[in-house]
Formats: structure tokens, sequence, C-alpha cells
């Protein structure tokens, strides 16, 4: 009775951990590549100097409404900045249509940007990261719209 009740308990905790890890696309994840219209992209900084995304380009498979999440490990020493003149991603010209990036709900270790389907190319952007708010690092890497 008592190894029943053991294995009921274990089989019932696996289940709930393979819900949490089947979440949402959003936060930080080890890294993996994806083609959907919301994408999920780690960032990690290697020795205070560079910035390493998962993927480059970060492909999207595009619809009308779509998203791209950039995540930095929670409580680490980096995040993204953002103020009008240091923003945490920011897309080189030519605009995507209806474009907005901001903080995911004020969250400072995930950025979010979302736009209307676009011409399928591939798009210049540059993130930016900073531990103290005035020290910013910069990288330039590219999503490629399908």
């Amino acid at each position: 009775m008592n190894k029943s009740l053991s294995l009921i308990a274990a089989i019932g905790f696996v289940l709930v951990l393979t819900a949490c890890a089947a979440g949402s696309l959003r936060g930080y994840k080890p890294f993996g590549v994806q083609a959907t219209n919301e994408s999920s992209v780690s960032v990690d900084v290697i020795d205070d100097q560079y910035i390493v995304v998962s993927q480059e380009p970060i492909y999207v498979k595009q619809d009308d409404d779509n998203a791209i999440y950039w995540s930095l490990k929670p409580g680490g020493a980096y995040y993204f900045p953002d103020t009008p003149q240091d923003r945490g991603i920011n897309f080189q010209p030519p605009p995507l249509p209806q474009l907005m990036c901001h903080t995911y709900n004020g969250d400072k270790y995930t950025f979010v940007c979302t736009y209307k389907k676009a011409t399928k190319k591939k798009y210049l952007y540059t993130i930016k990261v900073t531990k103290d708010g005035s020290n910013i690092l910069t990288s330039d890497p590219t999503v490629m719209n399908n």
C-alpha cells in the first residue's frame, strides 16, 4: 500500500514538472531554434564583453501578428535598458510594420518586440544590455522573416 502511494505521488510530481516545463515560450531557455510567429531567444553575456544569442538569425514564420522575446538569465548581472536613448532591442530601417519594443511586463531581463506581417527578408537589429545602467554592451544580429 505504501509503495503504491509513493508511486502515485512520484507520478504526480513528474506530471507537475512536465506541465511547468511546457509553459509559455517567454523567458530564458537553453539554446534551441524554432520557427513560429512567436519566437523566444536566449541572450548571454560572455566575459563581460560579448553578447551571444541562441539564434542568429532569428527565424520567424509570420502570421498577421508576430512577437519575438529576448531573455537574459533572470537575476543575472546584465539586463536590458529601456530608455529612449538606450533601448534593449532596436531594429534598423526599414522598420517592421507597427513595430513596438519594450521590456516584457516590466521584467528587465526580458524584452519583447511585436509587429504585423512584414516583407520576407532579413532585418537588422541591435541588442543592448547593461549591468549598471551606464556601461552599455551592443551587438548587431538579424531576424529572418519567412
